[in-house]
């Protein structure tokens, strides 16, 4: 499938892995290598932020909120400023 990644099994090394990034008015990945884990959890720190794919970031995680996604590869996850020129910071830690 074009556009789209499955992962079908557990992966990863069972280590602590984490990543802090700062947003911009333009999408970006949360990392720009593979990063796969099976759980993760990311965070929006002092700005809200826009999160989705590279073909579009709509879903609005605020200031403090959390999510906890399985089994993703982060370099698919990209997010951007949810308000133009307030720099948002992402924070994500998986295993």
């Amino acid at each position: 499938m074009t556009g789209s990644q499955t992962i079908t099994q557990a992966v990863g090394d069972g280590r602590v892995k984490r990543t802090q990034k700062t947003g911009a008015d333009t999408a970006a990945a949360v990392t720009l290598v593979p990063f796969i884990v099976n759980q993760a959890i990311i965070k929006a720190v002092d700005y809200a932020i826009y999160v989705g794919d590279s073909a579009g970031q709509t879903m609005p995680l605020g200031v403090g909120e959390a999510w906890a996604l399985d089994i993703i590869d982060l370099n698919t996850l990209y997010f951007k400023n949810y308000t133009a020129g307030a720099n948002g910071v992402i924070q994500v830690i998986g295993i």
